[in-house]
């Protein structure tokens, strides 16, 4: 039987639809009260847009659709490749936030996978993005807020937090800077940290006259933060980090300031988050995974689960 082929004017037209497809318009609102804006929402994943065209995934649970109430929010932050605006970001993303589905499942939660997208965030999500136009803690807030009207009588003051890499940089950041919203985080083979140092400006430390207005640092409250920081045993032999940063004019060697390998470094942050003073019931953890190198595994995948429902 002969094989059929399509004529050159169809598979043209093919082409043209799947580019199109591959750059389709994205509408924005002025608000989330905009009646026009009203994301609907399914049992398992949810691929959505915020108001301004931001991608951001949830996934939920029947049960939770069903009854809302009492649930709490996990929200996975991706690591940097998650940041590209392309279609492996994109899947990078919801990867990150699709590892939790089962750990959703069983306890009735669910999870909040934003795309801290690389131009919206000014390649800046692991630190906050404090000095750019849109902060990326204040961007997590509103999209909580947006689950909060989705799922009626959802928790939504504090939060479950798991990062992983540039992940876990913006999850120990958040932590930090806003301890009251943080019920339980992960942080897990991240690159370098905020040292709670008032003398060293941020993002390297928390010196006042380099944080916003509305941000502060308070060490006590931070210190009883149940905090588990993970870096992995292959991955603290390797890793090693040259960069250097400037700020206010002054240049800063990052292996001087916080030591040469990722393992390295989460011990000394680690150290220096113990010797805070006020600290009452101090909740850091810090472990080193046997067999585990610079990806998240089922061993560092199943320490979190067991943190995060403790």
């Amino acid at each position: 039987m002969p094989t059929k082929t399509l004529p050159r004017w169809s598979a043209c037209w093919l082409l043209w639809v799947a580019l199109l497809a591959g750059c389709a318009y994205v509408p924005t609102y002025d608000s989330i009260d905009d009646p026009a804006y009203r994301p609907e929402l399914r049992a398992g994943n949810n691929g959505l847009r915020y108001i301004d065209g931001q991608l951001f995934y949830l996934y939920v649970p029947q049960a939770v659709l069903d009854d809302p109430a009492n649930s709490r929010i996990l929200v996975a932050v991706h690591g940097e490749n998650g940041r590209l605006e392309s279609y492996d970001g994109e899947r990078i993303a919801r990867l990150s936030g699709m590892r939790w589905a089962g750990l959703a499942e069983r306890n009735n939660w669910v999870v909040l996978t934003p795309q801290f997208d690389e131009s919206r965030f000014d390649d800046d999500y692991q630190r906050l993005n404090l000095d750019g136009a849109l902060r990326a803690d204040l961007r997590l807030h509103q999209l909580v807020d947006l689950v909060g009207e989705l799922l009626p009588q959802i928790g939504t003051e504090r939060l479950l937090l798991f990062g992983f890499a540039g992940g876990g940089e913006f999850v120990h950041r958040y932590a930090m800077l806003h301890p009251g919203r943080v019920e339980r985080a992960v942080a897990a083979g991240t690159g370098w940290y905020t040292f709670p140092d008032p003398d060293l400006p941020y993002p390297l430390g928390v010196r006042g006259d380099s944080l916003p207005a509305d941000l502060g640092f308070d060490g006590e409250a931070f210190a009883a933060v149940p905090l588990l920081l993970l870096v992995g045993e292959s991955d603290a032999a390797g890793g090693a980090f040259t960069r250097a940063t400037t700020r206010g004019g002054q240049r800063y060697d990052l292996v001087d300031l916080q030591g040469a390998t990722r393992s390295e470094r989460a011990r000394n942050w680690a150290d220096a988050v113990s010797r805070i003073e006020a600290a009452a019931i101090p909740g850091l953890r810090f472990e080193i995974l046997p067999a585990t190198g610079h990806f998240v595994n089922e061993t560092l995948r199943e320490r979190a689960r067991q943190f995060l429902t403790d």
